[in-house]
């Protein structure tokens, strides 16, 4: 595919789809994982920069007003105090994150031959 981001639902489709006569067997694991929202609730420059990264905006021009706005939209979706297996005192925002473990099988795909 042309495209440069995937889902992890667009993951899944490809794997059971396009790639499916290459697949033999796919697992999805979903892991718990949380973004320290601290810089982002301090408004320092670290946490324009993570706010950017999630979005994949650059924010580094845009106004007060914005920056307020997009603060609030992420510290909404925070848990505070601590979360479980991370250090520090948060705010943070739960995040969970997809793991793939696919078993192939032998398959010539696009013209690349692939083997389990």
């Amino acid at each position: 595919s042309s495209r440069d981001v995937f889902t992890s639902n667009d993951i899944m489709q490809l794997l059971q789809n396009e790639l499916s006569a290459c697949v033999h067997e796919v697992s999805r694991y979903e892991v718990s994982s949380h973004l320290d929202l601290d810089d982002i609730l301090a408004g320092t420059e670290i946490g324009i920069q993570i706010m950017s990264f999630c979005i994949e905006v650059d924010l580094r021009m845009s106004s007060r007003t914005e920056l307020a706005q997009l603060q609030r939209a992420f510290l909404s979706r925070a848990v505070h105090g601590p979360a479980p297996g991370n250090s520090g005192l948060g705010p943070f925002m739960l995040e969970p994150t997809h793991i793939y473990v696919v078993r192939t099988k032998e398959c010539e795909a696009n013209g690349i031959v692939r083997g389990a």
